[in-house]
Parts: C-alpha cells; sequence; structure tokens
C-alpha cells in the first residue's frame, strides 16, 4: 500500500477539520448547510478518495479517478437538493457551491495534498468573509402586504407610496369589493428597510381604512 492507514486516517481528519471550519462560518451566517453537512462531506470525500487510491491493490489496472469522479457527480446532486425558488428568487445557490468546493478540498486531503487543500480551505474562507462585506450585498428582503381602501380612495396612491419608500411592485392585485378596494401586492428591497415602517405610512394615507404584513 506504500501509506499506514493511521497516515490515511490523519487525511481524513484534516478534511473534516476544514469541514468543521467551513461548516462554521456558514452556521455563523445562518445557511442551510452548517457545521454538520460540511464536516461529513469532506471526511467522506476524503474516505472515498483514498479507497479510490489504495484499495484495489490487487488489481493490474484500475482507473484511480473513478470514485473521484463519482463524488463530483455526487456532490452535484446534493448541491441541488439546497437550490429552491421562493416568491420567484432563486435562492441557495452560494451554499451549493460551498458544498461542492467542500467536496472538492476533502478530496484534495484524500489525496495527501495538505498544502494545496489548506491552501484551498483558507481562500474558501476568505471569499466566504470578503463578498459578506456589506459593499458586496445583493440581499432582497421580500415582503406580501395587504391594503384595505374605502372605494373613494385611489389605489395608484398605495402603489406610488411604496415606491416611494424605495420598495418595488411584483404585479399588485387590485379588486373592487362591497367594502372598498383590496390591494394586494409583493414588494421587496435591497435596502435595509423596516417593513413595518412602510404599512405606518400606508395606514396614514388618506382613505386607507387598514394596512398590513401578510405571512408567508
Amino acid at each position: 500500500m506504500g501509506h499506514s492507514e493511521l497516515e490515511l486516517a490523519v487525511r481524513i481528519f484534516a478534511a473534516m477539520l476544514a469541514g468543521v471550519l467551513i461548516g462554521m462560518e456558514r452556521h455563523a451566517r445562518a445557511k442551510d448547510a452548517g457545521i454538520t453537512t460540511h464536516t461529513v462531506l469532506a471526511g467522506a470525500a476524503a474516505l472515498l478518495m483514498i479507497i479510490s487510491q489504495y484499495a484495489f491493490p490487487q488489481a493490474d489496472k484500475f482507473d484511480a479517478a473513478r470514485v473521484a469522479a463519482q463524488v463530483v457527480s455526487g456532490v452535484g446532486f446534493l448541491g441541488a437538493g439546497v437550490i429552491f425558488v421562493r416568491h420567484e428568487r432563486l435562492q441557495g445557490l452560494t451554499t451549493a457551491a460551498g458544498i461542492f468546493a467542500t467536496a472538492a478540498i476533502g478530496l484534495t486531503y484524500g489525496a495527501g495534498m495538505f498544502v494545496l487543500a489548506t491552501i484551498s480551505t483558507a481562500l474558501l474562507l476568505g471569499a466566504h468573509f470578503f463578498f459578506d462585506l456589506p459593499m458586496f450585498d445583493d440581499t432582497r428582503l421580500n415582503i406580501r402586504l395587504r391594503v384595505l381602501m374605502e372605494e373613494t380612495g385611489r389605489p395608484e396612491s398605495v402603489i406610488d407610496c411604496i415606491h416611494a419608500h424605495d420598495w418595488h411592485n411584483v404585479q399588485p392585485q387590485i379588486k373592487a369589493g362591497p367594502d372598498g378596494w383590496h390591494i394586494e401586492t409583493e414588494s421587496f428591497t435591497r435596502k435595509k428597510k423596516d417593513p413595518y415602517k412602510l404599512i405606518e405610512e400606508l395606514n396614514q394615507l388618506p382613505h386607507v381604512i387598514k394596512a398590513e404584513l401578510l405571512k408567508d
């Protein structure tokens, strides 16, 4: 084999340690894939890489990269599971990319390339921290609201108020009812805004009976 099992176990331990560090950073930012996911993934990838390299000494000819390639495919399915669309917004892409990168780091540790794997871990963590700075923040706050307005009022004034407070509309629905205008819309902003402040402003508009946030 050329390597003791203890030495190979150290590779798995190093990979899992990298997974812990990456997972802690993701956990601190309240991401879906946290410490456990990244730790197990990195360790499993390292183990599979070791199996691919050293588990078949009796075979005259074998492709040592075959198992590693299957890890890449399998992690692709795992990453796809954390990507979803919510309120017309794609979410989970960064988490999926992080999972993919963690698996790659695990494979690198499993191959015994400690320096490259450690540098890659530091670069991945650095990228997460750097691009989380406010200057790169593209977080979008989504809300759904409903406004009941007297029939003598102008529904357009509600839309104008929403826009005036840097909220953007997504296909507002305006219907006339026996008790007045019913206005429902999903709005979003990329600025740090308090949605309850908007509701307060809407409730102060002439002819508005009630404005409220709707829960998902």
